[in-house]
């Protein structure tokens, strides 16, 4: 029996035969969905159909399995489609058994890369994205140099990366999500996040100088440091050193001043404030 006079005899069917299978989907892409269903006595294989729902007469995927195959593939589907998806058992005459459908869409087509990835801080990146019409929920997917990979789960852009390890590369890549399943990850990117920022300590030795000081930051090798006194727009001083700890003298007593430090020769999210006074 040609595959037309199956799917007008399994339409026919439906509407008078008990739906003795029951049918399930496990999964589902853009372009194929996996299907499990309950087996039936007699059968000497199954027979699955995908329709689209708003267009029962024009089926748009086949697929044929064995007598023990209780789940299977179906391909041919596009994306963030609903559709009616069909298996029937037959016997060795190639008739019908029973059947049973379901209802199920297909997931939304495959995302565009991440348009941007820059890091807000050591340990978070800002991610945006365009949304894809039919999507629910999008999936960053990051893999770190050791191959781990993790998942997170948004809802619009820009959307925000939390616990990083600093100062590592990330691969990125975005799945959107609807009631049906969830595309093909797309195309990945590569983003670093930044260096960790100092902990930093001070005190003023005199009544003319202050000492900051700071434990080493790992892969940093070389620290950019600003000074300015309170309420004031202007800097005073900048240095950049190796070290970890730097004394600043000539300043004015009883002064409160601010000094940044920031791993590397650039201010970023990165760097680190502290206040202190002068005595």
């Amino acid at each position: 029996m040609k595959w037309p006079a199956i799917f007008v005899l399994l339409s026919i069917c439906s509407q008078a035969a008990a739906q003795d299978i029951e049918v399930s989907v496990y999964s589902a892409t853009s372009k194929s969905a996996i299907l499990r269903w309950t087996r039936v006595y007699g059968a000497s294989s199954y027979k699955v159909i995908a329709a689209p729902q708003n267009s029962p007469g024009n089926p748009v995927g086949y697929a044929l399995f064995g007598p023990y195959t209780v789940m299977g593939t179906i391909n041919s589907l596009s994306p963030n489609i609903m559709y009616t998806f069909t298996v029937a058992a037959l016997d060795n005459a190639q008739e019908i058994l029973n059947i049973g459908t379901i209802d199920s869409s297909s997931a939304p087509e495959v995302m565009d890369p991440l348009r941007t990835v820059k890091s807000k801080d050591s340990k978070t990146f800002i991610v945006s994205f365009s949304l894809k019409t039919g999507a629910t929920s999008y999936i960053i997917r990051l893999q770190n140099p050791n191959r781990f990979i993790r998942e997170n789960i948004v809802s619009s852009s820009p959307a925000e990366i939390e616990s990083l390890d600093p100062y590592t590369e990330y691969s990125l890549s975005i799945v959107s999500v609807n009631s049906g399943g969830q595309s093909q990850p797309s195309s990945s990117v590569t983003a670093k996040t930044v260096l960790a920022p100092p902990q930093l300590s001070a005190s003023s030795p005199s009544n003319n100088s202050i000492t900051v000081s700071w434990a080493p930051v790992a892969n940093a090798v070389q620290y950019s440091l600003s000074l300015y006194k309170f309420a004031w727009n202007t800097t005073i001083i900048t240095h950049n050193t190796s070290n970890t700890n730097w004394i600043v003298s000539g300043l004015d007593m009883g002064s409160v001043y601010v000094i940044r430090v920031s791993p590397g020769t650039s201010r970023a999210a990165r760097e680190r404030t502290v206040c202190t006074s002068t005595r």
